[in-house]
């Protein structure tokens, strides 16, 4: 019964809460500066996935040197007016993104129609539909939980300001509470908490213990646990401290907790035993004496040689570049009937990159590439 009430009175202050909140409504102006930060933040996320793109090198750096920082200093209270943005990206070569996007969430500004509106269906406005809103969908889902914290706060600052209006019905509750207070012996969830504390220490004093008798006498016989759960003769309103007693159905749940515990870590130890199998090695051989695509031997050192095999089935093997990587790009051993050089170029290479090893084929002695490697110079 004690705690039907508790549950009553936390119920209708959540509901409460929750009301308030849910009827949070903003004006046109509020609107119109929400859809101005999404603008920006949206723009900005929209313009750095361009950022690998060799085609928008040029705008990404004019993005970088005169856009990012005002995007990035934007806020709900201030941000960059539609105007601004459209001045910024026009003069630094984005007016495709302007066109496609920012354009488009500006005209979210006319489906304000009435004198003012709710938290939510403001950002349910403020969502993208089609392939940009796929595109930027996690910007959008992360602005919308922003926006929600944000007018959550200024709701939960709202309700301070306005204390002294509900202070007779929050008088009423805090009495109904104090009272509730004193009628209760046991706190269930200290309780609780303090056989969590007491399963952990357990779960550690009985790591080597196989036997339920055996964890039933040492939980009757610990002084720890007994002094812990020993009666208190009074209700300490300083310490918050109520009566606790270890009885038989308490000792009964802590040993089957244990049991439970250490069947767990004992099929967890089963679990995590290294196997007998060893793993396979990988073995290369060297190719050496290239003519054309074939090379007319084989080695187990990689002296002189530039490329190796490894995991040879049926005649064929993988076949892949390996070597000091600037002496090779110094000599051009990257020929066509080899290779394939995806991009890049021996005149500004510093490194080798394989994308994709390649295949060679085993033909009268030799190895012939019927496969080439993909490589990209760095």
């Amino acid at each position: 019964m004690f705690r039907k009430k508790i549950l009553l009175i936390i119920s209708i202050l959540f509901l409460s809460t929750l009301q308030c909140f849910a009827q949070k409504t903003i004006t046109k102006t509020e609107f119109e500066d929400l859809v101005d930060y999404a603008n920006c933040r949206y723009t900005a996320k929209y313009i750095e996935s361009f950022r690998d793109d060799e085609i928008e090198k040029e705008n990404i750096d004019k993005y970088d040197k005169n856009i990012k920082s005002i995007l990035d200093e934007a806020t709900i209270k201030k941000s960059p007016k539609f105007n601004e943005l459209e001045k910024l990206l026009k003069n630094n070569g984005w007016s495709k993104t302007f066109t496609e996007l920012t354009q488009k969430v500006c005209e979210k500004k006319q489906k304000f129609t009435s004198n003012e509106m709710n938290i939510k269906d403001a950002i349910q406005l403020l969502q993208l539909d089609g392939k940009l809103g796929t595109q930027l969908k996690n910007e959008v889902e992360r602005l919308s939980q922003e926006i929600l914290e944000y007018y959550k706060e200024e709701t939960q600052s709202s309700e301070n300001d306005s204390q002294s209006t509900d202070e007779q019905g929050e008088k009423s509750l805090m009495e109904e509470y104090k009272k509730l207070k004193k009628e209760v012996v046991l706190l269930e969830g200290i309780a609780v908490g303090v056989l969590v504390l007491f399963i952990i220490v357990l779960i550690f004093m009985f790591k080597k213990i196989k036997g339920r008798e055996s964890i039933i006498k040492i939980v009757l016989g610990s002084d720890r646990i007994r002094n812990s759960f020993a009666p208190k003769k009074d209700y300490s309103e300083r310490k918050g401290t109520y009566n606790y007693t270890l009885t038989d159905k308490d000792v009964n749940l802590i040993v089957d907790k244990v049991l439970e515990c250490l069947k767990l870590n004992e099929e967890e130890k089963r679990s995590n035993q290294p196997t007998n199998a060893s793993p396979l090695k990988v073995t290369y051989k060297y190719l050496k004496g290239k003519n054309e695509k074939t090379f007319s031997r084989e080695d187990n050192t990689p002296e002189d040689s530039f490329f190796r095999i490894s995991n040879e089935s049926n005649d064929t093997a993988d076949f892949e570049f390996f070597g000091n990587e600037k002496e090779a790009i110094a000599r051009r051993i990257f020929s066509d009937d080899i290779c394939e050089i995806v991009s890049g170029n021996y005149q500004k290479a510093q490194s080798v990159e394989i994308i994709k090893i390649g295949k060679v084929k085993r033909i009268e002695g030799g190895w012939t590439v019927i496969e080439p490697i993909k490589i990209k110079l760095n």
